[in-house]
């Protein structure tokens, strides 16, 4: 992933990479589940009254598709949870990063180390080594 105003080959590494894969996996089996389960209910009970002829209770019914929604909607909770997690985390690195960089290009005479050369990211101004603004012109004297 890029940076914004760090050069192109510096790129965060993607640390965790399992729990994304994870998160996707939930949520695709969220919807696999959802479909697949609701065509058996919905299936079995029309086997159930147009070809065997029995009666079906329909609070059971309702029951089966209360509890398959309730498991699709945990399913897609706990996949947005983690993806949540991660995109914090994400974005905390990459402010760290980036606050470390202009704080070493702010005071180049401190330990941090940039993490990126002075002239590689776009001029901050009033920061070192960035050319000044120009001055507003003065206002005419009263006499």
């Amino acid at each position: 992933m890029q940076v914004p105003g760090l050069p192109w080959h510096f790129m965060l590494q993607d640390k965790f990479w399992l729990l994304r894969k994870m998160a996707t996996f939930l949520r695709w089996a969220a919807w696999i589940l959802l479909v697949v389960f609701t065509v058996l209910i919905v299936g079995a009970t029309l086997y159930a009254v147009v070809i065997q002829h029995t009666a079906v209770d329909p609070t059971a019914i309702v029951k089966e598709l209360l509890w398959l929604a309730l498991l699709f909607v945990n399913f897609l909770f706990v996949s947005e949870m983690i993806q949540v997690i991660l995109d914090i985390e994400e974005n905390t690195r990459r402010t760290s990063l980036v606050m470390a960089d202009l704080l070493a290009r702010m005071y180049p005479q401190s330990l941090i180390p940039p993490v990126s050369p002075v002239g590689a990211t776009i001029p901050v101004p009033g920061m070192p080594g960035t050319p000044a603004a120009p001055e507003p012109p003065a206002a005419p004297k009263a006499d």
